[in-house]
């Protein structure tokens, strides 16, 4: 969409030149409107206008001194001159100074909405360009604060490239978690993900206006120049540590953050409380019932991190371990939480170090809950197995759920459910099929009478059988064998 300035004196001239871009079709944001090149000048200066039509005769600030000032502007719209003399030296000072149309009064509907849809194509092709240049100049800084194994040749190159672009501008480098999107009105570079933080190079000395938009960042000194960006990136990194350990808004590398930190590093080495075998040790256990050893510890080391005890160091050394152990221990248990545990692996998406450690040891508490699950499962699936073998041995005898269930030492409502799961079918219907199933092949293969096959697959009543039988089979055992006899 697109904003379009219309500088003219005369009232009825300016509105009729405004209904004719509002009909014009293209795709309008703003119509502005004003009498004087001296009101005009203001407006580009609080604004940004896209194309401006302006008159050259006018009171305080004539076209032609309003053109000459545009010059010294950062962002100039197109400009179209609309005047009632045709004047050629008028004309060609115009054009020298950049006016891109020089058209007569009165004005031609055709005629502006022709130069509207050719100064907008315009437009949009340079956007589109400016684009793809600073999605050019984002990759390239990216690779730059990205890839240490850079090659100095290859680093020569994007120098030489933005070098005059930086020479003489101030920036500081952000590294924090994004909350909100970016306004366009920023004075940043949005460089996006490096190493788990959300980065941008901000050039406006108000930089707190950013936790608007990102929370808990590092913020590195003032630099200048394109070959000081890694020593920036590096202080905003320290900086950002800094914040997501000791839970702080914002933080401003300094020489005494340097310092602490420093002090930690000689604290561990004294102490070296956190040894990485402790975290493999930690990782054993998360399937277990001493689980809680394992959260302790990770509580303990948030402490000690809060506390100036334990470095950032020692928590992304220690929780790509305990991290990698859980996955290769419970690798044929995990499912979603093999995702949640692969992004606990990248600290620094979670704004603090209280976040981080509660989001963890709650995904830990789901994974015991699904390991303990599974085992259960597991157990149960045994049991039921056992209670098959049991039952197809012992089917002729007076058979039921509470004998089946007290035999492999369930719960009997347990083991009603367990049994309906693994089989498909309940117990009764389970052991009357077992048994119909028996009885049909003693029935086709041997002489037995029926009362006596009746009593062979569990029946002491005869009749119970033969209703049992007749249900299943549609005929009753006696037609049944006859059939069968038939059929051989």
């Amino acid at each position: 969409m697109y904003t379009i300035l219309i500088v003219e004196d005369e009232k009825l001239i300016r509105k009729g030149l405004a209904s004719i871009v509002a009909r014009s079709g293209i795709l309008i944001k703003a119509i502005l409107e004003c009498n004087n090149g001296l009101i005009a000048l203001e407006m580009l200066q609080n604004e940004k206008v896209d194309i401006m039509f302006t008159d050259i005769r006018m009171p305080k600030m004539n076209g032609l001194e309003l053109v000459d000032e545009i010059q010294n502007l950062p962002e100039k719209p197109l400009i179209v001159a609309v005047s009632g003399y045709d004047d050629f030296e008028y004309a060609v000072s115009l054009l020298r100074n950049g006016v891109r149309e020089y058209i007569l009064k009165p004005v031609d509907r055709e005629q502006v909405k022709e130069i509207l849809y050719k100064l907008c194509a315009e437009i949009d092709l340079k956007k589109k360009g400016n684009l793809n240049n600073k999605l050019l100049e984002i990759n390239q800084l990216k690779t730059l604060l990205k890839d240490k194994n850079l090659l100095e040749t290859e680093k020569e190159i994007i120098f030489s490239y933005y070098r005059e672009s930086y020479v003489n501008k101030s920036y500081r480098i952000i590294c924090g978690v994004n909350t909100n999107e970016l306004s366009s009105e920023l004075d940043i570079i949005n460089l996006g993900e490096i190493n788990n933080n959300e980065v941008c190079i901000i050039f406006s000395k108000d930089y707190d206006i950013l936790t608007n938009y990102y929370t808990n960042i590092g913020v590195s000194n003032i630099n200048q120049g394109i070959e000081n960006l890694n020593q920036a990136y590096m202080e905003a990194q320290v900086g950002r540590r800094y914040a997501f350990c000791r839970e702080k808004e914002i933080v401003v590398f300094s020489d005494q953050i340097v310092a602490v930190c420093q002090q930690i590093r000689e604290i561990e080495q004294e102490n070296n409380k956190y040894k990485l075998d402790a975290f493999k040790k930690a990782a054993q256990i998360v399937g277990t019932s001493k689980i809680t050893d394992a959260l302790r510890l990770l509580k303990n080391l948030a402490l000690d991190i809060e506390m100036n005890k334990a470095s950032f160091a020692t928590l992304s050394n220690n929780m790509n371990i305990f991290i990698k152990e859980i996955l290769e221990i419970y690798k044929n248990v995990l499912k979603d939480e093999e995702i949640k545990l692969n992004d606990l692996t990248k600290i620094l998406n979670y704004p603090t170090i209280n976040i981080y450690i509660e989001t963890l040891c709650k995904t830990i508490l789901d994974i015991n809950e699904t390991i303990n699950n599974k085992f259960d499962d597991y157990r149960n699936k045994q049991k039921i197995q056992e209670a098959i073998i049991f039952i197809q041995k012992n089917f002729s005898k007076d058979l039921n759920m509470a004998v089946v269930s007290n035999h492999i030492s369930m719960n009997y409502s347990l083991f009603s459910y367990v049994f309906k799961q693994y089989t498909g079918k309940n117990f009764v219907h389970y052991l009357k099929e077992l048994r119909m199933h028996e009885a049909q092949k003693l029935l086709i293969s041997t002489e037995f009478k029926v009362l006596e096959i009746s009593h062979k697959v569990g029946y002491n009543n005869e009749k119970h059988f033969m209703k049992a039988f007749k249900t299943i089979y549609g005929v009753s055992p006696t037609e049944y064998r006859k059939n069968m006899a038939f059929k051989n």
